[in-house]
């Protein structure tokens, strides 16, 4: 299902800066599959080494995929399919971790080659909180759709990092600090 048509469908990873790699792999996977990306999700969020007993308690007990209702086979199915495509796709060092890895165990190769970007530190995490509930403040009235993007977008990475969601009473006064001064004066 990951076959590339182009050789430049998917660039090959050498093991350096990863965050703009494994977003656009991670959307050329999810759009050849769909019911690939709670399982990458799942995969980049385990502490330990993925091995099929995790799986099999993931698809069992997990809510992100107990969501997706993906059975056991399936998700062997997928994470075999993704270590088949990360074999062409990744090279030196970021070979070197998927040689490390057991045959045909995709999702523990995934895993391994985003851990640096999935498995933030708390400081780390704290900063994304930070960023979301206390973004800068804009300073034109035009800056707001901009701005709005780029919360959302720091909303979305703090959720990713494992942050709670905000509920709207939070995400209404985050935006608020994020407006103009004069347009919050009017807005409260």
């Amino acid at each position: 299902p990951f076959d590339c048509k182009l050789e430049s469908d998917v660039e090959k990873y050498d093991g350096e800066e990863n965050k703009l790699w494994r977003k656009t792999t991670t959307n050329f996977l999810s759009s050849k599959l769909p019911d690939a990306h709670p399982l990458l999700l799942w995969g980049e969020r385990q502490k330990d080494a993925i091995t099929d007993e995790k799986l099999a308690a993931g698809c069992f007990g997990d809510p992100l995929l107990a969501k997706a209702q993906l059975t056991l086979d399936y998700a062997s199915v997928i994470s075999f399919h993704l270590w088949d495509f990360l074999n062409t796709k990744l090279v030196d060092d970021a070979w070197d971790l998927f040689d490390s890895a057991d045959m045909w165990a995709g999702l523990e190769v995934w895993r391994l080659i985003n851990l640096e970007v999935t498995q933030l530190t708390q400081a780390e995490i704290m900063n994304l909180e930070d960023a979301v509930l206390m973004p800068k403040r804009l300073k034109m009235l035009t800056d707001i759709p901009k701005g709005l993007v780029a919360w959302d977008a720091a909303h979305r990475a703090f959720k990713d990092a494992g942050g709670a969601p905000l509920d709207d009473h939070r995400q209404v006064g985050a935006l608020m600090r994020l407006l103009p001064e004069t347009v919050r004066e009017k807005a409260l």
